[in-house]
């Protein structure tokens, strides 16, 4: 009997789990359709040329707070990268408005082919709180 209430539990346990991941949207790939003025599909390549360059020891990837260190005056990134960072072999993967699905697509598309960088700093997750089109059905917020 107990190995029957085991089992049973372990199958409602595995349904449930199985569902969850089935309604969460940001874990299913997906290019950005987002209109913005960020050429996704351009950047993306531009991205993947660099990476067969290779040489690339520190990687930032992710989305508009990630791509806010290539420009800025002042105390922006376009001051504090090449002090910081350039002598690190960087290289910024970051598009703005990009979900977490649309990082994920462009792993599973090619932008980390022919590089390993020592270290990934990456930031993904603050565009899908934004909308409750991409969230889980399950999600009460």
């Amino acid at each position: 009997m107990k190995k029957t209430i085991r089992i049973l539990v372990l199958a409602a346990f595995a349904f449930v789990t199985v569902r969850a991941f089935a309604e969460n949207t940001a874990i299913v790939p997906v290019p950005s359709s987002y209109p913005t003025t960020t050429n996704w599909i351009s950047r993306h390549e531009s991205y993947m040329a660099e990476a067969k360059k290779g040489g690339v020891g520190l990687l930032f990837l992710g989305d508009s707070i990630t791509d806010g260190w290539r420009w800025g005056q002042g105390h922006g990134g376009l001051n504090i990268w090449p002090k910081y960072y350039a002598s690190r072999h960087a290289a910024n993967f970051g598009i703005g408005g990009d979900r977490t699905e649309h990082v994920l697509w462009r792993l599973e598309h090619g932008e980390l082919d022919g590089i390993k960088p020592k270290v990934i700093v990456l930031l993904i997750g603050t565009n899908n709180t934004v909308s409750q089109t991409h969230r889980r059905k399950s999600s009460k917020a």
